[in-house]
């Protein structure tokens, strides 16, 4: 399977926290090449004190094109083969392939003392559009297309860490579904701390 682009060129990752006792207001959105065109991020990761969460997006994959046959020649002859997807065919087909970040979800980790992180609580969401459920070219298994995929270009929620601290570091990554963090992609990440008044 050839993968069109490994690589969101342009992505922009802002991330905002207002940090409050025991309630952070977190908005986490997302712009740049990183739709059907591009290959998106999987997972942007957020530091906030000693509590993670992360917000994953599985990856969808849309058959573009796929080679059917291929054809041999000689100086005096050609003959056609079919192609499959076999592992060790001669012929193996080559499948072209187009990505998307969809059905976003939220998780919070657990501590290193084994308690549990945080607890994410969703308050409102940017969608973009809904993308029906798409077939792939025979032999390409992925269930995940076997159902609608709804297309995020924001999260905004409440996340609740263990402590009843304010002023936390905030730490902010991404990856790719390789698990490879991705070149080129600006960050921002800005925390605002709540005064707190007698």
């Amino acid at each position: 399977m050839t993968i069109v682009d490994t690589d969101a060129s342009g992505l922009e990752i802002d991330v905002t926290v207002l940090d409050g006792v025991e309630s952070d207001r977190t908005i986490v959105q997302w712009d740049g090449d990183q739709d059907l065109t591009g290959a998106p991020w999987s997972s942007i990761e957020l530091e906030i004190g000693d509590a993670t969460f992360s917000v994953d997006s599985p990856w969808r994959f849309y058959g573009v094109s796929q080679t059917t046959h291929v054809e041999e020649r000689s100086d005096s002859d050609s003959e056609t083969y079919p192609v499959t997807h076999t592992q060790g065919d001669a012929w193996p087909a080559l499948v072209h392939t187009v990505t998307s970040v969809g059905n976003v979800s939220v998780s919070a980790a657990y501590g290193p003392d084994g308690e549990y992180g945080g607890l994410w609580i969703e308050e409102e969401t940017a969608i973009a559009e809904e993308i029906p459920e798409t077939e792939l070219p025979t032999g390409v298994v992925d269930e995940a297309n076997g159902s609608p995929t709804y297309l995020f270009e924001r999260l905004e929620g409440e996340f609740r860490p263990r402590d009843a601290r304010v002023d936390e570091s905030l730490t902010v990554r991404a990856s790719t579904v390789f698990d490879t963090q991705i070149p080129d992609t600006n960050i921002d990440a800005d925390i605002v701390t709540s005064e707190l008044s007698d």
